[in-house]
């Protein structure tokens, strides 16, 4: 399985729901491990499954200097409210203020199967609401505020027409 190449906005598997895994394969791991390679090489801070053409629930994502792979992420608590500029590697350019909870706390499994529970403030809970949000079929531009929208319209418009194009 060579690199990865990132999904743009237009993609339809970005509006796709993904199903939890039942069972991690040595092939989830390695498409876990192919996702860090391709969101280091695009400067991301995050990664999911769907944004490489997977429908499958993974995410990458760093965490201060760690990475974590994560198998079928789940938030089950928030905290508070921030606006923070963000951005998207599947909207390269386009970047926007965006409401999300300040503090989650989310449960997921690790590429052994291991049980995670994790407490994530600030960037990190940023991060993983960021990438739940591509499993469910929530892409960055569905949460921007109404003149963001409006300001971003023709980038977007553009971006989608150029997928579109490169099918």
């Amino acid at each position: 399985m060579p690199g990865f190449s990132i999904r743009t906005y237009g993609s339809a598997v970005l509006r796709k729901r993904c199903k939890p895994l039942k069972k991690i394969t040595d092939e989830d791991r390695r498409v876990l491990e192919n996702m860090v390679h391709a969101m280091i090489a695009s400067k991301g801070l995050g990664l999911a499954a769907p944004q490489v053409g997977i429908g499958k629930r993974l995410v990458v994502m760093l965490a201060g200097s760690e990475v974590l792979k994560l198998v079928n992420p789940c938030i089950y608590k928030r905290k508070g409210r921030i606006v923070m500029k963000e951005g998207c590697l599947s909207f390269p350019g386009i970047f926007a203020d965006i409401r999300r909870s300040r503090e989650v706390q989310f449960g997921a499994l690790n590429e052994k199967g291991d049980k995670l529970k994790i407490k994530a403030a600030e960037l990190a809970a940023r991060i993983i609401q960021h990438e739940i949000d591509h499993l469910n079929g929530v892409l960055f531009c569905d949460r921007m505020g109404i003149i963001d929208k409006i300001k971003m319209r023709k980038a977007l418009r553009d971006l989608k027409k150029q997928t579109e194009s490169s099918k």
